[in-house]
């Protein structure tokens, strides 16, 4: 994929420009938009989507946090090339390092290997 950028509707409905990846999850947002958009995406051309793993919205007007592995999860299924990534997952104040391990490994055979951690 070139670095010229793509054309794509973000979340919230204003247009972005970037060269080959979406981010997801912005809080407010209810998880099926979240696949569709990724769907989106891959239609689109886009390489890779990263979801941020935060367990609460940034503001009370956000109404929805997602659980990141869940909608990683529904992502893959929906999807065949995208490549898929959490943006920071902390094993040691939220999971357990056990649960993590075992989340990527469960993601890395549900997305036919396109799953990548990120940790923090």
């Amino acid at each position: 994929m070139g670095r010229e950028g793509h054309r794509f509707e973000a979340l919230d409905g204003t247009e972005t420009r970037h060269a080959d990846r979406l981010q997801a999850g912005l809080g407010g947002v209810r998880p099926q938009e979240i696949v569709r958009q990724a769907v989106r995406a891959e239609q689109a051309g886009f390489d890779f989507v990263e979801m941020s793993d935060h367990f609460h919205p940034w503001l009370d007007v956000q109404g929805h946090s997602s659980f990141t592995w869940s909608v990683l999860g529904a992502i893959a299924a929906k999807t065949s090339s995208l490549g898929l990534a959490t943006g920071v997952t902390c094993p040691t104040v939220r999971y357990h390092p056990a649960i993590i391990a075992q989340a990527a490994a469960t993601m890395a055979l549900i997305s036919d290997g396109r799953f990548t951690r990120s940790l923090g």
